[in-house]
């Protein structure tokens, strides 16, 4: 699935798309799904059908937010909901999303990647998603 250990390629980031796109399917929503490289930079993206139009903004910017800050962007949502709003001043500076639905994607202890799914109109159908996508790596 990747070319080796150190990066996520294209191959290993449609396969990623593929099982979130069949999990979208199966529970019939619209969304979204992206894959960044360890260095944020967009490896592939794909918006289903019916998917509102920034549902593509969203999951880039979910996916830059996971890899980022080293953890899945639920963790970043629950700081926020838990009173740390000055997180939210973050979006002025960086292309941040703190929203649930977003992963780093990890390989032999070292993170090489993240992917994100948006664009459900519901957050824990994202979690599902992508959790769903995850278990291609596992």
């Amino acid at each position: 699935m990747f070319i080796n250990t150190k990066k996520i390629n294209l191959e290993g980031a449609k396969l990623l798309a593929n099982a979130a796109r069949e999990k979208a399917i199966e529970i019939q929503v619209p969304g979204a799904v992206a894959v960044v490289d360890d260095g944020g930079n967009l490896v592939y993206v794909e918006r289903w059908d019916n998917s509102m139009i920034y549902a593509v903004d969203i999951v880039i910017n979910k996916a830059k937010t996971a890899i980022g800050f080293r953890r899945p962007t639920i963790a970043l949502e629950q700081t926020i909901d838990e009173g740390r709003s000055a997180m939210l001043g973050l979006t002025n500076t960086i292309a941040y999303a703190p929203l649930k639905g977003a992963y780093p994607i990890e390989m032999d202890g070292k993170l090489i990647g993240a992917i994100a799914v948006g664009g459900t109109l519901n957050a824990d159908l994202d979690e599902v998603i992508v959790l769903a996508a995850l278990k291609e790596i596992k």
